[in-house]
């Protein structure tokens, strides 16, 4: 993308947005008011999606993460158009950011009532309940049954037990809210119910609605499928099958990008050590990612950067090792990197990353603030505010950013500005440098499925 279209999108996301400043109880001092722009322009989908999901629980727990900089009432996350936030159903009348929309029970009251059940989730339905028939470990087979546990009860589209656990299923074949999305999770967990979401992928365009989104990030980048092809490999192997599609990265044309990668999984081969009672994934998205670092011998080049960046002296052999990599990965040339001081910002990055220091300026190790100050001061690293936040949040490391006043002020200042995409430009190299923050700096969601 061009920067001028970068900076028109940006221009028409602000000036959609009615709240312009929130409060953020979980900050301190000048940490705690953030322009929204600032707040939520640098974040992709994973992050937008983790976010969402803090809310939810802040909510629930009875003290909410954002208010409205000007009622001081709580707000929430929307997607709605473009990423903004919007004050509750119950929310005040008479603030002049006043945004208040409609209850969620609302919006899907009106989304299905009247609705009769549609033939696809009719036949989905009744495909995975044959399917779980034909594997022996299953029994008590029950098909939109009321599950109760009082104070409250579910209606799962499947539920049967498993040995002596039991396992529901939910057939998401169109988006919902976040609270409800939250209920149902927490009703399963709190009732020590296993619990599995499953979707049909005949258009994987319909996955990055922010619907779906909640449902798969909240499960580390993974959902499950159910079709015809899945069901008769059940039939063959006398086990109940279902796909699991998980985001993984994939490395193509000099850098990474990711996929949704789409596997046969018993059921009962799932591991539910995961205290969610929801399945986790069988291999991380940076264990993945490690992958691909290790099969081209990245590794060893990763390593030399950082040391490289630790001393003033070793400029050159840093400068040695980014050229050797230039033919392999999409990344400027050295000539045109330069501008943006990559041998400082490796260290500085690489210094947060650690928490300890990592970079070769003047500053003692115990000078970190500092540090990430002179970093964010200095004009050709500017543009690098959002990628030190996304590798902040990856390492968790928020609170670096956090103990100075004037670094709030600076981050806020930077991103504010117009500077161009360098974590798009760097990316297969960030992404090299910080496996722990590459699905947050790929962050798009896939729109292409590989098979296995």
């Amino acid at each position: 993308m061009r920067r001028s279209e970068a900076m028109s999108q940006d221009n028409v996301r602000r000036s959609r947005r009615t709240i312009l400043v929130v409060e953020d109880t979980h900050a301190e001092g000048r940490a705690r008011f953030k322009s929204v722009s600032a707040t939520l322009d640098y974040l992709e989908a994973s992050q937008i999606s983790r976010l969402r999901d803090s809310i939810q629980n802040s909510r629930i727990s009875g003290k909410s993460r954002f208010l409205c900089g000007e009622c001081r009432e709580p707000v929430y996350l929307s997607l709605s158009g473009c990423s903004h936030f919007s004050h509750h159903a119950n929310g005040p009348k008479n603030c002049p950011w006043n945004t208040i929309s409609r209850h969620p029970e609302v919006i899907d009251t009106e989304k299905f009532a009247g609705r009769q059940e549609s033939p696809e989730h009719r036949e989905l339905k009744a495909l995975l309940a044959s399917t779980l028939a034909i594997d022996p470990g299953f029994s008590e087979i029950r098909t939109e049954e009321v599950v109760s546990c009082p104070p409250a009860w579910r209606k799962p589209d499947v539920i049967a037990k498993f040995g002596p656990d039991e396992i529901a299923f939910d057939i998401q074949l169109a988006t919902t809210q976040m609270p409800t999305i939250y209920e149902r999770e927490k009703f399963y967990q709190s009732n020590s119910i296993r619990y599995i979401w499953l979707i049909s992928t005949k258009n994987v365009i319909e996955l990055q609605r922010q619907g779906f989104q909640d449902i798969y990030w909240h499960n580390h980048g993974q959902i499950f499928e159910i079709d015809e092809k899945i069901a008769m490999i059940s039939r063959e192997i006398g086990r109940a099958f279902l796909y699991s599609l998980t985001i993984e990265p994939e490395f193509r044309n000099g850098t990474f990008k990711s996929i949704w990668k789409r596997e046969p999984i018993s059921i009962s081969g799932l591991d539910w050590s995961a205290e969610t009672f929801r399945p986790a994934r069988k291999k991380s998205f940076a264990d993945c990612f490690r992958h691909w670092v290790s099969i081209h011998g990245w590794d060893d080049s990763r390593k030399k950067l950082i040391n490289a960046a630790r001393d003033q002296s070793r400029r050159r052999e840093f400068e040695l090792i980014w050229r050797s990599l230039e033919g392999q990965l999409a990344i400027p040339d050295w000539h045109e990197a330069e501008k943006f001081d990559p041998f400082k910002t490796v260290g500085v990055l690489s210094t947060v990353a650690a928490g300890q220091k990592l970079d070769a300026s003047r500053f003692s190790p115990d000078e970190i603030p500092q540090i990430i100050n002179d970093f964010l001061e200095k004009n050709s690293c500017r543009g690098w505010t959002a990628t030190l936040k996304t590798i902040a949040e990856a390492y968790n490391k928020n609170e670096l950013l956090e103990v100075k006043s004037s670094t709030v002020t600076k981050i806020e200042r930077n991103l504010m500005e117009e500077h161009p995409d360098l974590k798009s430009r760097f990316l297969p190299i960030l992404c090299i440098l910080f496996p722990k923050a590459a699905l947050d700096l790929l962050g798009k969601v896939p729109t292409e499925i590989q098979n296995a």
